[in-house]
C-alpha cells in the first residue's frame, strides 16, 4: 500500500473523530452548559473539520492518479472512496444541524425551562395545600403547546433527509463505478495497444499481398502474349517447311 493511501486513512480517522466531537458540542447547544466559550469551541471544531475535508479531497485526487498507474492500489482506493462518501454525508447533515442551532440565542445564567418551573411549583403545592390555587398556578406557568404541526414538519424534514441520503449514496456509487471502470480501462490499455498494432500490421500485409497479386496478374498476361507469339511463329515455320517440301517433291 502506498504512502498516499496510508495518509488518507489517517486523515479519515481524524475526520471521524472530529465529527464525533462536533456532534457532542452540537448536542450541548441550547442547554445550561451553553455559553460564549462553548460556541467558540463549536466554531473552532467546525473549521478544523472543514480544513480536513479539503485536505482529504485533495489527497484522494492524488491517490486516484496513483491507482490508475498502479492497478494494485485500485481496490484500496475504492474502499477509501466509499468510506469518504459516508463520512462526508454525515458531516454535511451535521453542519446543517449546527448552523441551525447556532442561530439559537445563548440562554442566560438565570433562565429556567418550563419543566423546571413546573417541578418547582408542583413541589411547593405538595407541601402547601392551597386547594384550587395549584391548578391556577400550573395553568398560568405551564402553557399547553400544540405539537401536531411540529411533528408534521419533523416528519417532512426526515423524509427529505432520507431522500437526500439516498441520492448522495447513488451518486457516490456512480462515482465509484466510474473510478473502477477507469482503472479497468487503464489495465487493458497495453492489450488494446497491442491489438491496434496487430490491426496496422495486418493492413500492411493485406496491401503487400494486393500488390503481389496485381504483379502476378501482369506477369500472367505477359506470359500469355509470349506463348501466342511462339505458337504463331511455329505455325509459320511449319507452313514454310510444308511448302518447301511440296515444291522440291
Amino acid at each position: 500500500m502506498s504512502a498516499g493511501i496510508d495518509s488518507v486513512t489517517k486523515r479519515l480517522e481524524s475526520f471521524r473523530e472530529g465529527i464525533a466531537r462536533l456532534t457532542a458540542l452540537c448536542e450541548t447547544i441550547g442547554t445550561e452548559k451553553d455559553n460564549q466559550g462553548h460556541r467558540r469551541k463549536v466554531t473552532k471544531e467546525k473549521k478544523t473539520c472543514d480544513a480536513l475535508e479539503g485536505e482529504i479531497s485533495a489527497e484522494l485526487r492524488e491517490v486516484k492518479k496513483t491507482a490508475r498507474e498502479l492497478p494494485q492500489n485500485g481496490k484500496a482506493f475504492t474502499e477509501l472512496s466509499k468510506e469518504w462518501g459516508t463520512l462526508l454525508r454525515q458531516y454535511k447533515i451535521l453542519k446543517t444541524e449546527v448552523s441551525r442551532k447556532e442561530d439559537m440565542p445563548i440562554p442566560g445564567p438565570k433562565s429556567r425551562t418550563v419543566q423546571e418551573q413546573s417541578t418547582t411549583y408542583n413541589d411547593y403545592n405538595a407541601t402547601e395545600n392551597h386547594g384550587g390555587m395549584e391548578n391556577d398556578i400550573t395553568a398560568a406557568l405551564v402553557p399547553k403547546y400544540n405539537t401536531t404541526g411540529l411533528e408534521t414538519d419533523l416528519a417532512i424534514q426526515q423524509e427529505k433527509k432520507e431522500e437526500l441520503e439516498e441520492l448522495e449514496g447513488n451518486v457516490n456509487e456512480l462515482a465509484t463505478a466510474f473510478d473502477e471502470f477507469s482503472i479497468l480501462v487503464k489495465e487493458q490499455e497495453p492489450e488494446l495497444m497491442k491489438a491496434k498494432e496487430n490491426v496496422v500490421t495486418a493492413q500492411e500485409h493485406i496491401q503487400s499481398g494486393t500488390e503481389y497479386v496485381r504483379d502476378a496478374g501482369e506477369y500472367q498476361k505477359k506470359s500469355r502474349k509470349k506463348m501466342c507469339c511462339i505458337a504463331v511463329l511455329l505455325l509459320i515455320i511449319i507452313i514454310i517447311i510444308v511448302v518447301v517440301v511440296a515444291v522440291v517433291g
